[in-house]
C-alpha cells in the first residue's frame, strides 16, 4: 500500500526543493520519481537506506532483520518488480516455507512468489535511491515557517534547510507535520492515527548446519514467536563455509513482556 500512495504525489511543473522522511520503499519511490524534475534531498535515521526492508551485518554475517520478502497483489506493482528484477534487485525466494499452528503443527505454506532484495533487502531503496541526494544518520524534524518547510536535527537542533514541499513516509511523521493537507487527503489521518503498529525484537543467529527441514516458518498464535527465517538462503546470500544464519522475530506479546522488564514499561524507541 505505501508503494502507491508514494506513486500517488503529484507536483507542479516547476521545479521544486523538496524533502522526503524516510528512506523505505514508499520514500525511495517518491525520491526517485520526483528527482527527475525537483531537488530533491532524502533524511533517514539509519545508517543506511531501506526503512523497515533492512539489512544487518555483524563480521562475515548478514542478516534481514526487518521485511522478509514481498508479494505483489497487484498488476502495477508487479510491473515495478519485474522492472527491479530485470536491473538485479530483487529475485524470487524459493525454498520450503512453512506454517506452524498448536493444531496442525508444521505443513507447507501457501504458494506464492516471495521476492527478496538481493544481495540484501535494502537493496531496492539503495537501487532506487541512486544518484538521489541522501542524508543518513539524521532524523529530520519539520516546521511550517514563512510558507515553506525547515527542517532541523532531530538531536542537536541544527539547520537542514527550507524546503517547498514535504513527503513523509511513515505515518508517525505524516500526524506529525502534515496538518496542511486539504479537504479530502485530510481524511488519512484518521485512519493512520488509529493503526497501531506492533513492536517485535529480532534475534540474529549463525550457527551450524541445523537440518530444520524448513527456510521459512511462520507460526500462528505462538506465545514467544512470530516468524522464523533462514536468510543464507535466500538469493544472493549462499554461504561457502556452511553456517546457517538465522532470524527470529518474537511475537508481539514476547516483545512487550520483555521491554516492560528491561526498560519499566518506557515505550522510547
Amino acid at each position: 500500500m505505501h508503494y502507491y500512495l508514494a506513486c500517488l504525489v503529484v507536483m507542479s511543473a516547476s521545479a521544486l526543493r523538496v524533502a522526503v522522511q524516510g528512506s523505505g520503499m514508499a520514500s525511495a519511490t517518491v525520491a526517485r520519481l520526483l528527482s527527475a524534475s525537483h531537488d530533491v534531498t532524502v533524511f533517514e535515521a539509519g545508517r543506511g537506506p531501506g526503512g523497515r526492508m533492512s539489512t544487518r551485518r555483524a563480521e562475515a554475517y548478514q542478516f534481514d532483520h526487518g521485511a522478509q520478502y514481498f508479494s505483489p497483489k497487484t498488476a502495477e506493482f508487479a510491473e515495478a518488480v519485474r522492472e527491479w528484477r530485470a536491473r538485479g534487485w530483487v529475485d524470487v525466494w524459493d525454498g520450503r516455507h512453512c506454517v506452524w499452528s498448536a493444531e496442525c503443527g508444521v505443513a507447507p505454506d501457501a504458494p506464492k512468489d516471495r521476492f527478496v532484495g538481493t544481495p540484501g533487502m535494502s537493496a531496492v531503496c539503495k537501487g532506487l535511491l541512486d544518484g538521489v541526494r541522501a542524508v543518513y544518520g539524521t532524523r529530520a524534524v519539520a516546521a511550517r515557517a514563512d510558507g515553506h518547510w525547515r527542517l532541523t536535527h532531530g538531536r542537536s537542533g541544527a539547520a537542514l534547510g527550507d524546503f517547498d514541499f514535504l513527503v513523509c513516509g511513515d505515518k508517525t511523521a505524516a500526524l506529525a507535520h502534515r496538518t496542511d493537507l486539504p479537504g479530502e487527503l485530510a481524511g488519512f489521518a484518521g485512519p493512520a492515527a488509529a493503526a497501531v503498529s506492533a513492536r517485535s525484537l529480532v534475534l540474529l543467529v549463525a550457527t551450524d548446519p541445523l537440518g530444520l527441514g524448513f527456510e521459512s516458518l511462520r507460526l500462528e498464535g505462538h506465545p514467544s514467536f512470530a516468524w522464523l527465517a533462514r536468510d543464507d538462503s535466500k538469493p544472493g546470500r549462499a554461504r561457502s563455509d556452511g553456517a546457517e544464519c538465522w532470524v527470529a522475530q518474537a511475537s508481539p506479546a514476547l516483545t512487550e513482556r520483555l521491554l516492560k522488564s528491561v526498560r519499566g514499561g518506557d515505550r522510547r524507541r
